[in-house]
């Protein structure tokens, strides 16, 4: 999974890579991992973002998935497995060696919350219990970095705005972060996290929403997200009226794609 950071009018565009920080947490299986501190080849200028797909690994695997609590993926049905106190202190771990390796390597460090995956299913109400303490021991293990954060579920039941931000202001702490990349939606309620609503798509609007919310209520600038058939200069426009310092772009691709 591959993003790119546009910063103020575009002219400064940066990779960010999403690597698994184990293999049993992979988004898809081509997936890249950072396994044992080994990082695939990328260029200097990438940041790269940490993520565990928790749940979300049962869309394509055969094996079972895993999660901080025993909860059903909502875009497969199918129930993860609890880490028991060991295995989540050895994921801890992981997500600190990787944030130790990636610097190494002369790349930032983003720690992925959102996308239904272990850490954002940690926080949403939807998820089972929330365990906002379990994304804050990641964070601290990988600081300095910068949260990417869903800051609302979009969805009946699940975590608000109002409680997104005020965790926002415990992950940059816990972070240490340079800035906030805050973006909202779940797959428990597609349409929304898909920004479409009827047979169209709200290119900027949703997209940046969530962003906005943290604008002046976290002590670090702040990026939006949007989709990949966005039009970056309308994007660029509207992040620039909510007072955001940018956009980052989501595509699917592979790391080096």
């Amino acid at each position: 999974m591959e993003l790119r950071r546009i910063i103020d009018s575009g002219t400064r565009v940066t990779r960010m890579v999403r690597l698994a920080v184990s293999p049993g947490g992979r988004r898809e299986p081509a997936q890249a991992v950072v396994d044992e501190g080994s990082l695939p080849a990328l260029p200097g200028d990438s940041m790269v973002v940490l993520d565990h797909a928790g749940p979300a690994a049962s869309r394509w695997s055969t094996e079972r998935a895993v999660g901080v609590d025993e909860v059903v993926d909502p875009a497969s049905g199918r129930r993860c497995r609890a880490l028991d106190a060991g295995e989540w202190t050895a994921l801890v771990n992981a997500y600190g060696a990787a944030a130790r390796s990636v610097r190494a390597a002369g790349h930032a460090v983003v720690v992925a919350v959102d996308g239904d995956g272990l850490l954002h299913a940690a926080l949403s109400p939807l998820q089972s219990l929330t365990r906002p303490e379990r994304v804050l021991e990641v964070l601290a293990a990988c600081a300095p970095c910068t949260p990417l954060l869903t800051i609302e579920d979009l969805a009946p039941g699940g975590l608000d705005a109002s409680a997104g931000v005020a965790f926002a202001r415990q992950a940059v702490d816990a972070a240490r972060a340079p800035m906030l990349i805050a973006t909202g939606g779940t797959a428990w309620l597609l349409p929304l996290l898909e920004r479409r609503k009827g047979r169209s798509v709200d290119q900027t609007g949703l997209a940046l929403a969530s962003a906005g919310w943290c604008v002046g209520r976290v002590d670090v600038p702040v990026c939006g997200v949007v989709r990949d058939d966005v039009d970056v200069d309308v994007a660029i426009g509207a992040a620039r009226r909510l007072g955001l310092m940018g956009v980052v772009i989501e595509h699917p691709t592979t790391p080096g794609g």
